[in-house]
């Protein structure tokens, strides 16, 4: 049997050939060493997925804003309308007649029972929402447009003492930056869930 010889590779004929050194066509660092007949091009699968990314989709102007988005061939294909953001997403279903039920990623599997008697409710009255609309101080239990937000308090949760000292600075931050807050506690919600999504206004 053949020794091989440092820094070269041996083929099926049991020729030498000499490994050679490529540069990363996505951020330009220099790959590991390769055979001259099949050359590396990425120094990782990060960066063949990157530069497979950047390489293939294109910038598309928002339905709603105007604010330009990437999007991927197979987005662009599934979807014939592109929106920046769940927001303008909601905007546009709205301006069509179209329901909306969205639900964020949060730290949370699962909605609390008064969260989601108070979610059918809106569904009940066609109201388009945000289910866990994350913001700079927390997360909302629902969003709706144009600006309120609503929580809905439970007896146990809500009367902890660091929550009763969060409340307040959640709702200066929010009232500040231009939304409208509506807390409806445990025993409201259970009593007559309807006038409560009444008080809102819509």
């Amino acid at each position: 049997m053949q020794r091989q010889k440092r820094g070269h590779f041996v083929d099926k004929n049991g020729e030498y050939h000499k490994y050679i050194n490529t540069e990363c066509l996505n951020c330009g660092k220099p790959c590991k060493p390769s055979s001259i007949t099949r050359p590396r091009e990425y120094c990782s699968k990060n960066c063949f997925h990157q530069y497979r990314w950047k390489e293939r989709g294109k910038y598309v102007p928002c339905i709603i804003c105007g604010k330009m988005v990437y999007r991927l061939p197979s987005h662009l294909k599934d979807h014939k309308v592109q929106w920046c953001s769940k927001k303008c997403f909601i905007v546009y279903n709205r301006q069509n007649g179209i329901q909306t039920c969205l639900k964020l990623a949060s730290n949370r599997s699962s909605i609390s029972k008064l969260e989601g008697k108070f979610k059918d409710a809106l569904l009940a009255n066609n109201i388009s929402f945000i289910q866990q609309f994350r913001y700079e101080y927390g997360i909302a239990d629902f969003f709706v447009l144009p600006n309120i937000i609503v929580e809905c308090d439970g007896d146990y949760w809500h009367n902890l003492p660091e929550k009763k000292a969060r409340n307040p600075v959640q709702n200066e931050w929010l009232k500040s930056n231009g939304y409208q807050v509506y807390r409806f506690s445990e025993e409201e919600i259970n009593k007559d869930v309807s006038a409560c999504v009444a008080r809102i206004g819509l």
